[in-house]
């Protein structure tokens, strides 16, 4: 009798299984005769950019002062370059030492004595002076400048001979 009962508890539960399969296999998988929603319009429209910027628009007021800019940097080149060609004479003396650069005058007047004692041969004749310099209401600095205006590459060769002396130098253009 038990034998019995656990055969068909057994094939009840096997039925069970099958039965479920076949229900959750057809709720997957729906019979082609079931209407179906679907949405045939586009979700994104196309919009061609018919975009023609006028002559008055942001975009060619901008371009226009680019080119402006530019026209007047290429002449001012160009009467840059006519400049250095026939005033040769002046070209020879453009930059001056600047050694150092302070916001106090005491420090400035300090190192500026301590160059002109300093003997940096073979410029025995060098002399330093302080220049004041505003680049604002509050910032004034106060710089040790050469007296005198050298060539670039006389000024360059002597900033070697001042940096071997262990002081700092750099070249300033004159103009």
């Amino acid at each position: 009798m038990q034998k019995k009962i656990k055969l068909i508890i057994t094939s009840l539960v096997y039925i069970l299984f099958f039965y479920l399969v076949f229900l959750s296999y057809s709720a997957i998988i729906p019979d082609e005769n079931i209407p179906t929603f679907t949405n045939n319009k586009q979700f994104i429209k196309k919009v061609d950019n018919e975009f023609k910027p006028n002559q008055d628009s942001v975009y060619e007021i901008i371009e226009k002062k680019n080119n402006k800019k530019k026209e007047k940097n290429i002449m001012l080149i160009d009467e840059n370059d006519s400049n250095t060609l026939t005033n040769s004479e002046d070209k020879k003396k453009l930059f001056k030492l600047q050694i150092a650069s302070f916001k106090t005058k005491e420090k400035s007047n300090k190192v500026k004595d301590i160059l002109n004692k300093t003997n940096f041969s073979p410029f025995n004749n060098l002399k330093f002076f302080v220049k004041e310099v505003n680049f604002s209401q509050n910032e004034t600095y106060f710089r040790v400048i050469s007296e005198e205006n050298f060539i670039n590459k006389t000024a360059s060769h002597i900033c070697k001979v001042i940096i071997s002396k262990n002081f700092q130098c750099i070249l300033i253009k004159d103009g």
